[in-house]
């Protein structure tokens, strides 16, 4: 079964910031596009795929079911919802879970 991905504005920012962060601050402009390549490649993956990775660690406090598919050193943060994968969030993998509070605040901006 192929999904839809359909991005929050939050993971929208996130891929932006990510990418300005690559770009501007490593002063990697080439990684930086390679990054964004792949990324894509891993949202069209995710498209046949989103049913089946696994729970993420903030699922389970958040108001809706979330899931990981993991790029790199980064969690794509993801929520199903009939036939769509709803990307929630983008972060590098060392930080923090995000919290319950932010991830409802992402998914009542939808």
């Amino acid at each position: 079964m192929a999904f839809q991905v359909e991005l929050s504005r939050r993971a929208a920012n996130d891929i932006e910031e990510i990418f300005q962060y690559i770009e501007v601050e490593s002063d990697a402009p080439m990684n930086a596009a390679r990054w964004r390549r792949g990324l894509e490649k891993q949202l069209l993956r995710l498209s046949f795929l989103a049913g089946s990775m696994p729970f993420a660690e903030e699922n389970r406090h958040a108001p809706c079911e979330v899931r990981q598919m993991l790029f790199g050193k980064f969690r794509i943060l993801y929520t199903v919802k009939s036939e769509v994968a709803f990307v929630l969030t983008i972060r590098h993998g060392h930080r923090l879970p995000i919290s319950a509070a932010e991830l409802n605040r992402i998914w009542k901006q939808k």
